[in-house]
């Protein structure tokens, strides 16, 4: 198969970049593996300006977890600093949270 048989649709034309720094600086050992998949997958759903409003149920399904566990693992991320910086900010808007990934976290979207 090649690149031209590949069909890629508008969701498989974005990467999430992961900096060498998520491991090298420790980030990743301080956030432990539960943490660092929650980030990542979060930050799975970001657009160019870090934000993302992916349900609990959504990250659930994708985590093979329940709402119940991921809630209490965004908790801890908003909660959480890396050399005295947020990884991720919450804010509420209406009914709904948005979330933005920020560049401490040594994550993008491109």
């Amino acid at each position: 198969m090649t690149n031209q048989d590949i069909q890629m649709n508008d969701e498989q034309r974005y990467f999430l970049r992961i900096y060498l720094g998520f491991f090298r600086n420790g980030l990743a050992r301080e956030l432990g593996s539960d943490l660092s998949m929650t980030l990542i997958c979060l930050a799975s759903h970001m657009n160019k300006n870090g934000e993302c409003f992916p349900t609990h149920a959504d990250l659930a399904e994708l985590l093979g977890t329940s709402r119940q566990t991921i809630s209490e693992r965004i908790k801890r991320l908003e909660a959480f600093r890396f050399n005295g910086e947020a990884v991720i900010e919450v804010k509420q808007r209406g009914r709904n949270k948005v979330y933005r990934v920020l560049p401490s976290s040594y994550l993008a979207i491109f």
